[in-house]
């Protein structure tokens, strides 16, 4: 009887817990993770995996980098948003 008793009660106190979170992310990890869960969604298991940012703008902001002279190396941080990472070697800016 009290070991039902106790799992009730555990499983009350876990979901009062989980009903106060949010989705909003807060900070890199839960903003990636986020992210990624909507690409697996979206797109389905093998495809989810892509994290690249693609679009007009994000086409400009590299091809402005590279017009600046500057090696990839040095402006690689500075043309991605945050928590994101432009690698030279494929020409894009991933998670």
């Amino acid at each position: 009887m009290y070991p039902r008793r106790m799992l009730v009660g555990l499983f009350l106190n876990c979901a009062a817990e989980i009903a106060t979170r949010s989705e909003t992310p807060d900070g890199c990890d839960a903003a990636a993770y986020l992210r990624q869960a909507k690409l697996f969604r979206v797109h389905g298991l093998i495809a989810g995996i892509d994290t690249t940012i693609r679009g007009y703008v994000v086409n400009t902001v590299i091809n402005a980098a590279k017009e600046t002279g500057l090696l990839p190396e040095a402006s690689q941080e500075a043309i991605a948003p945050a928590c994101y990472h432009y690698i030279p070697r494929t020409d894009r800016i991933i998670n």
